[in-house]
């Protein structure tokens, strides 16, 4: 959601640029999350495009070109499952920007999106600015309002501000992110976003019947909805309009733009109905095991003693294995000749008494076994961090 500063702000600028105010509103919402600032509190929020990099190296400085390709920042194509890994933390996207500005401070300034409305560096002198870096610097100044009134210029000159008022997604979505817009589902974020402000800016709805009184099957069918669409605090589908059911309730409502009540109201069961999935945060989406283990997930580093477990029985049934195979030069071999017994170590009962006899064998069946055990946990603790479950 987007703070009061920032909507006030918003609707401002959209008034004084004859741009839809809800549409405005739903813009600044899925491009930045309402995010101005870094975690430095002063840097416009950015995200650092390799590919945009590699190609302002090599039009305007492109001695430097190497240099970024051998540092990782720069590359010659948009590679969506690789540039943007390292930049779920803000002080590693500051990072980042540090170093892309050691080879080359306006590049890097260019090859940014920046600010409430994601605006690219690129575009400073079709904007009005002598270079990016004097983009920047005004929008530094000028704070919220400045990325606002920026914002609101990308959106006049294009002509995009047709689009929004005629709820155009598709269109508005390919003037303003480009022709991969449909990859993030751009397009279908922005529809349902407007919807929700153009809730919240109505007039006050005339008080509804409420339904307190559900039969549990009602309740059931709602608690599922809810899940469905991304919100699995509401816990247990039991039937039970309980705390976490309200609580739910009261997260779908604030997402929607709708008086939050915790109430399954008229307004609240017709929104269920049309709404479409919450997508996690960019960051969210992002989560790898390795981030959750430097924020300290005591799952996660339970599962991973886990799996240290399944290596040293693994391990051990491996050197029992190759001292009774003759092997000990040759891990290789012993490998290959386990996989060969693989399928007769699927017919559990009929070599159950041989993996007792060969118990280097059994040994490791059963570290392999608690290897991929463990890490379907890890899988799943990601999955749960991903959609909300445990954020």
């Amino acid at each position: 959601m987007l703070s009061d500063d920032i909507v006030s702000s918003a609707r401002a600028v959209a008034r004084d640029t004859g741009i839809d105010e809800a549409g405005f509103l739903a813009v600044v919402e899925i491009e930045s999350g309402g995010k101005p600032f870094e975690s430095d509190g002063r840097t416009p929020c950015l995200l650092f495009e390799r590919h945009v990099f590699h190609r302002e190296l090599k039009a305007r400085v492109p001695g430097k070109l190497a240099a970024a390709v051998k540092a990782g920042l720069a590359l010659p194509k948009w590679s969506p499952k690789t540039q943007y890994k390292d930049q779920g933390k803000s002080a590693d996207r500051l990072a980042l920007l540090g170093q892309a500005r050691a080879i080359d401070a306006d590049c890097a300034n260019r090859s940014c999106s920046w600010g409430l409305g994601q605006t690219m560096g690129f575009l400073a002198e079709e904007l009005g600015y002598a270079s990016a870096t004097q983009m920047l610097e005004q929008m530094t100044a000028g704070g919220v309002l400045a990325q606002l009134r920026m914002m609101a210029a990308e959106i006049t000159r294009k002509k995009l501000d047709a689009k929004l008022k005629a709820r155009d997604w598709a269109g508005f979505a390919r003037g303003y992110n480009g022709a991969g817009y449909g990859a993030n589902a751009y397009d279908t974020k922005l529809a349902a976003a407007c919807r929700r402000w153009e809730r919240t800016l109505a007039a006050p709805p005339a008080p509804q019947k409420h339904y307190r009184a559900l039969a549990e099957f009602e309740v059931r069918a709602i608690q599922q909805r809810l899940v469905d669409l991304g919100y699995p605090e509401v816990g247990n589908v039991d039937g039970s309009f309980g705390t976490k059911t309200i609580g739910a309730i009261s997260a779908f409502q604030a997402h929607e733009g709708l008086p939050v009540t915790g109430d399954y109201d008229d307004a609240t069961r017709d929104a269920l109905t049309a709404a479409a999935p919450r997508a996690p945060s960019d960051a969210r989406a992002a989560t790898t095991p390795a981030d959750l283990r430097a924020a300290g997930s005591q799952t996660i580093a339970a599962a991973d003693r886990g799996r240290g477990i399944g290596v040293l029985i693994g391990a051990l049934g491996a050197g029992g294995g190759a001292q009774q195979l003759g092997l000990l030069d040759d891990v290789q071999g012993t490998i290959d000749k386990i996989n060969a017994l693989r399928p007769l170590v699927d017919g559990v009962k009929d070599v159950a008494g041989w993996l007792t006899s060969s118990w280097w064998v059994a040994a490791i069946v059963a570290g392999a076994l608690v290897w991929r055990q463990f890490g379907a946990v890890i899988r799943r603790r990601v999955q749960q961090q991903i959609s909300g479950e445990h954020a």
